[in-house]
């Protein structure tokens, strides 16, 4: 399963089982220029729903799902691009609005879906794939289309029309669109077609298979400076489809890696490897360090190279005996935190920056941290399982987290022994220790029910 159908089912879950949180800014870099990043405004009334996703400059699918709304609230998100990207809009069906980078885009949720305007864009422009596919007319509305249709030729036809359909109303608005616009939207409707046309072909007759598969790698080539989501998506596809018709085993990653380093070069060659390195440390963490390494030899782009540095080198201590890192990237062992407190109550929460349920306990979760009985403060002790450091040190950072005494993060959660020592299958997760340092509950209740403090003020008593 390669990266982005990971992070998809990850995205699904989150969907179906988290709910949102109130009013909130979000910073992703700090302080950043507004010519390399888009500033997202969403109007939400009591009670609306808006769930959006968007894949960032590394290959990483982030979400924003807003649910349960207590009030009329403003969320102002402020996302790091250089180039085009695509923000999803999730809700009963995917609508793609195509943000710029030096924009400000505001979102009005309505009974019917939701409105948008761009301050510096063309609206009609950023509007493009809204209007398309209110009109039943856009090749996103592909996959959920397929459902009514019994035959392959049928959902051929259907995959050809849609296309069609998104490249006529395309030109009918030419002259509305600069060229390097116009040249945008046809590659994101043309990367979705292929897409298309590489899953629908896996199952097809070889001379068919070679036939899509020649074409897309004649497109791949001619369009090899462009770095888009929706590109490189497209160009991991093609490959796994082309060398692997499935990656099951770290053999095949590495041969993945291996053929894309040969075959492809520049910032296309960067960003295109990081998707296998990522797979790599998922399938392989002995030959994580290696490939690291190999990478920023090879790499061209300052942003992917200092990426890589704070997201691998510092995990892939695969010698070191410590388990968790502080916000600082300095390692230690749970066991031995747990130990220098012995003697107090321990709650140990186990979280992540994708898991909604969990951010919307961190209301709670402060209050928590600071409750004290009879002169007694518990230890309140929160680690998080996020693959990547930067991704749980922006979550931190948002929830105001970053000067707590106990905050950490798991390295390497897939291969951890905490993981198995504590059964960590899903979070949010809670466990309650003793005075003596014993597990007294190893599903214990969330910061916000009401039976945490009883049995807090219980272990507290003893």
């Amino acid at each position: 399963m390669n990266k982005i159908t990971y992070l998809f089912l990850i995205l699904i879950f989150t969907f179906n089982n988290c709910t949102g949180r109130g009013e909130k800014t979000i910073h992703n870099k700090g302080d950043i220029h507004e010519d390399s990043s888009t500033l997202i405004i969403i109007n939400l009334k009591k009670n609306d729903v808006a769930v959006f996703n968007y894949q960032d400059n590394f290959g990483n699918i982030k979400q924003d799902i807003f649910i349960d709304i207590k009030r009329d609230t403003t969320i102002k998100k402020r996302i790091y691009t250089t180039s085009p990207i695509l923000y999803n809009y999730c809700v009963n069906r995917q609508v793609p609005i195509l943000l710029f980078p030096g924009d400000t885009v505001s979102f009005k949720i309505t009974s019917n879906g939701f409105r948008c305007t761009s301050n510096k864009k063309n609206s009609f422009l950023t509007n493009f794939f809204i209007n398309l596919t209110d009109s039943g007319k856009s090749i996103f509305l592909y996959a959920s289309n397929t459902k009514k249709l019994n035959t392959e030729q049928q959902k051929i036809t259907l995959l050809n029309n849609l296309y069609d359909y998104s490249i006529t109303s395309l030109l009918v608005n030419k002259e509305k669109l600069s060229t390097s616009d116009f040249k945008i939207i046809k590659s994101v409707i043309d990367c979705e077609y292929y897409m298309h046309k590489l899953i629908r072909y896996t199952v097809s007759n070889h001379s068919d298979k070679q036939r899509i598969q020649d074409s897309i790698n004649g497109y791949i080539r001619q369009n090899s400076n462009n770095i888009s989501s929706s590109f490189i998506s497209l160009v991991s596809t093609y490959n796994q489809s082309k060398w692997i018709k499935n990656v099951k085993t770290a053999n095949d990653v590495f041969l993945m890696y291996d053929s894309c380093e040969y075959n492809y070069s520049g910032k296309l060659r960067d960003r295109v490897l990081l998707d296998w390195l990522y797979n790599i440390k998922i399938k392989s963490r002995e030959k994580l360090e290696s490939y690291t390494m190999r990478y920023l030899n090879t790499v061209t782009d300052s942003n992917f190279k200092q990426f890589v540095i704070e997201n691998y080198i510092s995990k892939s201590e695969l010698n070191n005996k410590n388990d968790i890192l502080d916000i600082s990237g300095q390692s230690r062992t749970l066991d031995k935190v747990i130990q220098q407190n012995k003697g107090q109550v321990i709650y140990l929460d186990f979280w992540a920056s994708w898991c909604n349920p969990c951010r919307q306990e961190m209301k709670e979760t402060k209050e928590i941290i600071g409750y004290r009985k009879n002169g007694n403060k518990i230890v309140y002790i929160l680690i998080s399982i996020d693959e990547l450091f930067s991704n749980w040190k922006e979550a931190c950072k948002v929830e105001l987290l970053s000067n707590l005494d106990n905050n950490y993060l798991l390295k390497d959660f897939n291969t951890s022994k905490l993981k198995y020592k504590y059964n960590l299958e899903t979070i949010p997760r809670y466990i309650l220790i003793n005075k003596k340092g014993e597990i007294v509950d190893s599903d214990a209740p969330r910061p916000s029910d009401p039976k945490l403090k009883i049995l807090l003020d219980k272990l507290i008593a003893e």
